[in-house]
């Protein structure tokens, strides 16, 4: 399995996205096109409007 960490911002280090990818197998589906699932979960932001 390929784990990546991608850093979104430089300046919000809560701000990445975490790929979990399986490798190519032969025991399953060898070469092709497999389904993904993107999960989005939300963090409440406080901002400051002047």
């Amino acid at each position: 399995m390929l784990i990546k960490n991608i850093q979104l911002w430089e300046d919000d280090e809560y701000a990445k996205l975490i790929t979990y990818i399986l490798d190519n197998s032969k025991e399953f589906r060898f070469n092709k096109k497999r389904p993904a699932v993107i999960i989005c979960p939300g963090r409440s932001i406080s901002l400051n409007f002047r």
